[in-house]
């Protein structure tokens, strides 16, 4: 066996899954995950395989790697990048293909994809940026949004218009649910106030759509009783950033590092697992920088913390009073899942549990 490698649980995997549908059928709204997390071609139909039919994707390689999987209704939610647009048009000649929503923030990107719009299957969705400080129109730009307005009704497209999403990325810099209950409070009440406008503007019917993990928890049927869609991706794995926000619990985790101790030293140990593994993100912990939690090897409790990485190098404190030896196998939860199964699925390192 070759380490350091990925480990995902499958079981673990559609528990996540299954836990979310339900969240979705008690709050009366649609699930469209966001597909960027999985990062590893033999998990791509998880979703078809537990009946959710319609995914988010941020580019139109992914929509097109995930159509040829069987996925028919597609959201691009990252605004159109307009050297995809031969991409885009591929993908609208493909005969399973039932819907494909672009995502815009701008006037110039609108006028791009004119022309696609005139595919029955291709409709558009405006991105609102709740403060966020990524795409999207800011949530009090009433200016952008009335120009792209205007132009829809000037060109006829409210029948293309799908969706407004937002996506409430601060939430992931949250210390507790309580902030991101208030986070969410907040801006959707505000999106809410700019679909009403929309539909009032447009004299058309579209739906609100929100996405982020961390903000799960907090879902109820009141908190999301006029939302209509969301799209968190982060759960099927869930990381180290959701644990200590009290977003999951250690049984939600369903990906682990296994690295290798390589060497032993008075006050720590060295593995080989490092940022080409696990990326360079972090997290606060105990007010200091940690790049991962160790866990036993049933994965029940915590029992020390990456303090440090070099490019391959790993520093872990183990908290817990046991012996290591050189070769001993240490499991790490990583800080950001996402960005460390695409890390590891570049290297062809992930391995699959079923159970």
């Amino acid at each position: 066996m070759n380490y350091p490698l990925v480990e995902l649980n499958k079981s673990t995997i559609i528990n996540n899954i299954n836990f979310v549908k339900k969240l979705a059928k008690t709050c009366n709204v649609n699930i469209r995950p966001h597909v960027k997390t999985i990062g590893f071609k033999p998990l791509y139909r998880i979703y078809l395989e537990n009946n959710i039919k319609q995914i988010t994707v941020t580019s139109a390689k992914m929509a097109k790697n995930f159509l040829l999987e069987g996925y028919s209704n597609i959201l691009m939610a990252m605004p159109v990048n307009i050297y995809e647009i031969h991409i885009i048009k591929n993908i609208l000649k493909n005969r399973s293909l039932q819907k494909l929503i672009l995502t815009i923030d701008n006037i110039v990107a609108l006028k791009e994809i004119i022309s696609i719009l005139k595919n029955d299957n291709c409709y558009f969705a405006i991105e609102i940026d709740a403060d966020y400080g990524r795409s999207g129109i800011n949530i009090n730009d009433k200016s952008t949004l009335n120009e792209i307005l205007l132009y829809i009704k000037n060109n006829n497209l409210q029948h293309k218009l799908y969706s407004l999403i937002s996506h409430f990325g601060q939430t992931y810099k949250c210390k507790n649910l309580k902030e991101i209950e208030q986070i969410n409070k907040k801006y959707i009440k505000k999106l809410l106030e700019i679909k009403n406008y929309t539909c009032e503007q447009l004299n058309q019917k579209i739906i609100a759509s929100i996405g982020d993990t961390p903000s799960l928890p907090i879902y109820s049927q009141k908190l999301l009783r006029e939302i209509d869609e969301i799209r968190p991706g982060n759960f099927i794995y869930y990381d180290a950033m959701q644990l200590i926000k009290g977003c999951c619990s250690l049984n939600n985790i369903a990906i682990n590092v296994i690295a290798p101790v390589i060497s032993i030293k008075p006050n720590y140990v060295v593995i080989h697992c490092g940022a080409i593994h696990l990326s360079k993100e972090f997290i606060k912990y105990k007010n200091k920088k940690i790049y991962g939690f160790i866990v036993d090897n049933n994965s029940s409790k915590l029992i020390g913390i990456v303090m440090e990485l070099t490019q391959e190098h790993g520093i872990v404190k183990i908290t817990d009073n046991i012996s290591l030896k050189i070769g001993d196998i240490l499991r790490i939860i990583p800080v950001h899942a996402c960005l460390c199964v695409e890390l590891m699925s570049l290297k062809n390192l992930i391995r699959l549990k079923n159970h």
